[in-house]
């Protein structure tokens, strides 16, 4: 048998999705986790705007999904966002809850200077791996990170020992059902992204590591694919750009467009949010 274990629940129990850049994208058949196969992760930059343009971006993405996940901060006294990035969502939450202490970690040396300054907070440049354990934290979130994160084992032993009992790991990630196809997204990114969210994922990671799941919540990729927050956002190409802010600004096309990609997509592709609580359960 071909040595395909899935990273997570370590099964070799796996079907080919499709090959991209020369790795395979296999969907795990216990856990459904989307895995690329080799298990090998290339880091490409992932950061080509500017710190300033890519903020922009953040602070639209924060606005449309913060209302999902505001009530866990309004008691929190500590928190750490991991891949803050320019930290859009840091300063959100200080706005939101003024006394909250606020920690960012951002492997970007530039990026994590710039939501310092940014966010006026501490922000560890380095690996989570790397972090110290003696700080901990009410509140862990990781958005559009799961994907990058190149040890799940390690990563939420970790996190297990940075959150405060009954503290909260706020995830907001890709989901793929069953049934996708590559066609489905024009770039997945392979190898940089080295795992995907199937429909039973979070809920394995919770009985695994011992967490509660507390909050599921799951939103249409067309939602976020054709939104304000994505057509608007600046990126490096002037005429794709251009392209998005006739979509956005044209009456009723983007919900045309949306209609459209979700039928195309039949329904197979989510953001999901969940909201995973420390303790022993």
């Amino acid at each position: 048998m071909q040595n395909n274990h899935c990273p997570l629940c370590k099964e070799n129990q796996s079907a080919l999705a499709f090959v991209s850049n020369g790795f395979e994208l296999r969907m795990c058949e216990v856990c459904d986790l989307n895995f690329i196969h080799p298990y090998l992760q290339k880091e490409e930059d992932r950061n080509p705007l500017s710190p300033g343009k890519q903020l922009a971006g953040e602070q639209l993405s924060v606005n449309s999904y913060f209302k999902y996940i505001a009530p866990y901060f309004i008691e929190a006294k500590s928190y750490l966002d991991i891949g803050c990035g320019c930290g859009g969502l840091l300063k959100t939450v200080a706005n939101f809850n003024p006394i909250i202490g606020r920690y960012g970690c951002e492997g970007d040396s530039e990026r994590a200077k710039f939501a310092a300054d940014y966010a006026n907070c501490e922000i560890f440049d380095h690996s989570i791996f790397n972090a110290d354990n003696s700080k901990s934290f009410d509140i862990i979130t990781l958005i559009n990170v799961f994907s990058h994160i190149p040890n799940l084992d390690d990563f939420f032993k970790k996190s297990r020992i940075m959150l405060n009992e009954n503290g909260k790991m706020i995830i907001k990630t890709g989901l793929f059902k069953k049934g996708f196809k590559k066609n489905n997204l024009f770039d997945w990114q392979i190898p940089e992204h080295v795992h995907f969210v199937g429909d039973r994922t979070m809920e394995y990671i919770a009985e695994k590591y011992r967490f509660k799941l507390v909050e599921r919540v799951d939103i249409p990729l067309a939602d976020e694919l054709i939104s304000k927050n994505f057509l608007l956002s600046p990126g490096l190409s002037t005429f794709r750009n251009l392209l998005k802010k006739i979509v956005y600004f044209t009456p009723g096309l983007s919900f045309l467009l949306k209609k459209i990609y979700t039928k195309y997509t039949k329904g197979k592709l989510y953001s999901r949010i969940v909201v995973l609580e420390k303790g022993d359960f």
